[in-house]
């Protein structure tokens, strides 16, 4: 979902080790689709 320019997730199956200041990136196969730093 966006909301004032922010994408909220929610994963499947949980996620360890997500620290502010990373990068998140979705691929399709090896192909970029997204990006953004989490905040």
């Amino acid at each position: 979902a966006l909301d004032d320019n922010c994408a909220h997730l929610t994963f499947d199956t949980p996620q360890r080790a997500i620290t502010p200041g990373q990068a998140a990136v979705f691929y399709d196969g090896d192909r970029v689709l997204a990006g953004a730093w989490i905040r």
